[in-house]
């Protein structure tokens, strides 16, 4: 290594400039200090304050949205087994008018943002299997237009979205994405922001979908997020 490797030009303890003999690599980056006595101070300071950070980091928030995302599923579509199936399909004035029509919508940009993601990231084995799912072309697309074939894809693709979060790396995370929406619109966002929205746009509606159970008398237990943390 040498100075011109370093991402600063001066000590940050000093002020002075960078010396070759007092370099050292930190989270994937050349540190440059002005003597070995300010570097080795670094490389104390940071040792500690990381023994304290990445317990904390290593709760990786994706893995807390994505399982949760599978076990609300997985207790919506039991409980829909056992709806009538003129009800999950009749509408009911909501958005998107029906049960079945709301649960379609949530896939479809499921695999909408995947599609933008995986044609903006560098190879994922997560989203490889993409290409078994089909390709929506609106946001009101029925792409499965019955409850077993539907919980089917929701349980597949919800493997696929856990999968993701796991493969997914920290510097990823923080990639910024370039697509463009229906209407030719393009965007640059983060990821991490992108994953949020993906998360939320699922809860949004699937709140949507247990107030038309609700108002049928469906019981479909507990849904809230809490319910899946771990008490420590």
């Amino acid at each position: 290594m040498n100075t011109t490797d370093a991402i600063n030009d001066s000590c940050p303890w000093s002020g002075e400039p960078v010396s070759a003999d007092s370099l050292i690599e930190y989270r994937g980056q050349t540190v440059g200090f002005c003597n070995p006595g300010c570097r080795d101070k670094f490389a104390n300071a940071t040792r500690y304050f990381d023994a304290l950070i990445e317990p904390v980091a290593a709760q990786n928030p994706w893995q807390t949205l994505a399982t949760y995302n599978r076990w609300y599923n997985q207790r919506l579509f039991d409980a829909l087994a056992e709806v009538p199936s003129d009800i999950i399909w009749r509408d009911a004035g909501a958005f998107f008018g029906s049960v079945g029509a709301t649960l379609n919508h949530i896939m479809v940009w499921d695999l909408t943002w995947l599609g933008r993601i995986q044609n903006d990231c560098p190879p994922l084995r997560s989203t490889a299997v993409l290409g078994d799912y089909p390709t929506p072309t609106s946001h009101t697309d029925i792409l499965h237009d019955n409850l077993p074939s539907l919980a089917a894809a929701r349980r597949s693709l919800d493997e696929v979205l856990i999968a993701f979060v796991d493969e997914v790396t920290p510097q990823q995370v923080n990639r910024v994405i370039t697509y463009k929406t229906q209407d030719g619109t393009a965007h640059r966002k983060v990821l991490g922001g992108l994953l949020q929205h993906l998360f939320n746009h699922q809860t949004h509606h699937r709140g949507q979908v247990t107030a038309l159970l609700h108002q049928q008398g469906v019981d479909y237990g507990v849904t809230d997020l809490l319910a899946t943390l771990p008490d420590v």
